[in-house]
């Protein structure tokens, strides 16, 4: 049975609590809100193969309900810059999560943004 990490607890960018687990090449899926922050920081240690970063957007980044996560279109340019300079969007996983409604044109830019990026994995989460 292979074990994998999971960072459901707390956000991988903020709590690097799984350091240890991906330095010791165990198979992890680190969870964040702040994509920009998590590759910035630990960028050479994602690149090792074993982690899967799953990158969520709410569309309410950079307002004052989420002033510490980077506004969905500064993400978008981030992930381009990284994919063209090699980060593997195999081991990307975008997960749009509208908190508010009218926020949904941004879940439909990203959507159309990882098509022309050539990203497979996208999630989408509406709660009524």
């Amino acid at each position: 049975m292979v074990q994998v990490g999971i960072t459901e607890r707390g956000d991988a960018a903020l709590n690097i609590n799984w350091k240890k687990w991906v330095e010791n090449g165990l198979p992890a899926i680190l969870i964040t809100k702040n994509v920009i922050k998590l590759i910035e920081e630990h960028k050479q240690l994602l690149l090792n193969g074993n982690v899967i970063i799953h990158a969520t957007i709410t569309g309410l980044g950079g307002t004052i309900w989420e002033p510490n996560v980077p506004n969905y279109k500064k993400v978008l340019e981030f992930l381009e810059k990284q994919i063209r300079y090699g980060f593997p969007k195999e081991r990307l996983v975008i997960r749009c999560d509208p908190i508010i409604i009218p926020f949904i044109d941004s879940e439909l830019e990203v959507s159309a943004w990882m098509n022309s990026a050539g990203l497979k994995v996208l999630t989408f989460t509406v709660t009524h």
